[in-house]
C-alpha cells in the first residue's frame, strides 16, 4: 500500500495542471496575466522580473494578489521551490482571505512539501469557500498519503479514520469529474488499502480505461508513465492477493509501457521486489526512497522523451 501510494504521489506531482486564480474580479487566466505583465514561467530571469512587477503595486491589492499567486505557481512548477511559494501565498490569503484558489494554491505547496496537515487544513479551507473537484481530489490523496507509513495495527483508529475521509473526498471529486482518471486510481488506491479489494480493482481497471480520453497531459511521457504505473499498481495488488500469474503479466507490461530506460528500471525493481526476486537490502533501500528522489530518477527525463515526440 505505501508503495502504491508514493508512486501515485509522483504521476500526481508530474501530471498535475494549473489553476486559474480565483479572484474577487472576473479573473485573467495564467497566460492572459503573464502577457499582460510581461512575464514568463521559463524566464532565468524570472525572480529579479516577479520582485520588480511587486515593487510597482501597492499593498493590499488585487493586482498584487495575482501576481502573487502567479509567482508562485511558477515556483511550484519548477518543484524545488515550494518553500518559497509558501510566503507569496500566505500574503496573498491576507489580501484575498475568502478567495478559494489562493488557499487551493496554498494546499499545493504544504502537498509538495510533504507537510501534510498544513495541506489538509488550506484544501478544507478552500472547499468552505468554493466546492471544486481538484481540490476534493487533492484533499482526498493527501489524507490517504498522511497516513500511508502507520503501522496499521498500532494506529488502527487514525488509519482508518483518514482512509475513510480520503474515500469520501475522492467520490465527491469523482461526483464533479467523472472521466477524470486521477480520481479513481487515487480512490482504487483508498478502497484497497481499507479492505475493499474488488471495488478497488474496478476502479483501477476504470482508470486505465480513461486514460486515453484525459486531455491534461504535459508530454506523452507523462501518459505512458500513468498508464504503466497504473499496470505496476493492479500487478501488485493480483499478486498479494494470491492471482500470481496475472500479477506478473501486468507489472511486465507496466515496464514494457515506460517511456523511458531509467522508468523501466525503476518499474521492473518494484515489480521484482513485489515478487520477491530483489534481495532484501536492495528491497529496503528502494523501498525507503523518497518522492523527490523517485522524481528526479524517472521524471526529470521526461522533458527530453517529450521532446522526442514533438
Amino acid at each position: 500500500m505505501t508503495r502504491a501510494i508514493a508512486l501515485l504521489v509522483a504521476v500526481m506531482y508530474c501530471s498535475a495542471t494549473s489553476q486559474d486564480i480565483q479572484a474577487a474580479d472576473p479573473p485573467r487566466r495564467d497566460g492572459e496575466l503573464l502577457q499582460f505583465l510581461n512575464l514568463d514561467c521559463r524566464d532565468k530571469d524570472q525572480d529579479r522580473k516577479f520582485q520588480s512587477a511587486l515593487e510597482s503595486t501597492s499593498p493590499q491589492t488585487l493586482k498584487r494578489a495575482e501576481i502573487l499567486v502567479l509567482y508562485a505557481q511558477c515556483l511550484l512548477r519548477a518543484k524545488q521551490h515550494a518553500s518559497d511559494a509558501v510566503p507569496l501565498l500566505k500574503e496573498a490569503v491576507q489580501i484575498l482571505p475568502a478567495n478559494a484558489g489562493v488557499r487551493r494554491h496554498l494546499g499545493a505547496a504544504y502537498f509538495q512539501l510533504g507537510m501534510d496537515q498544513e495541506a489538509i487544513e488550506a484544501y478544507e479551507r478552500s472547499l468552505e469557500l468554493a466546492p471544486d473537484a481538484d481540490t476534493y481530489g487533492q484533499l482526498g490523496f493527501v489524507l490517504m498519503r498522511a497516513v500511508s507509513g502507520l503501522v496499521v495495527y498500532l494506529n488502527p483508529d487514525t488509519f482508518n479514520e483518514y482512509m475513510a475521509r480520503s474515500e469520501e473526498q475522492l467520490r465527491r471529486a469523482i461526483s464533479l469529474s467523472l472521466d477524470n482518471y486521477m480520481f479513481h486510481s487515487h480512490l482504487g488506491s483508498c478502497l484497497i488499502g481499507r479492505g475493499k479489494q474488488e471495488e478497488g480493482i474496478s476502479e483501477l481497471h476504470r482508470a486505465i480505461d480513461l486514460i486515453p480520453t484525459f486531455k491534461e497531459w504535459e508530454s506523452p511521457a507523462h501518459r505512458a508513465f500513468a498508464l504503466a504505473d497504473l499496470h505496476l499498481s493492479l500487478g501488485q495488488v493480483y499478486w498479494g492477493s494470491g492471482k500470481k500469474a496475472e500479477g506478473e503479466r501486468l507489472m511486465n507490461l507496466a515496464v514494457e509501457q515506460a517511456p523511458n530506460e531509467r522508468a523501466r528500471e525503476h518499474l521492473k525493481l518494484l515489480g521484482d521486489s513485489t515478487m520477491g526476486r530483489v534481495p532484501p537490502s536492495q528491497r529496503k533501500a528502494d523501498l525507503k526512497m523518497t518522492e523527490d528522489a523517485m522524481r528526479k530518477a524517472i521524471f526529470d527525463p521526461f522533458e527530453e522523451a517529450a521532446s522526442h515526440d514533438q
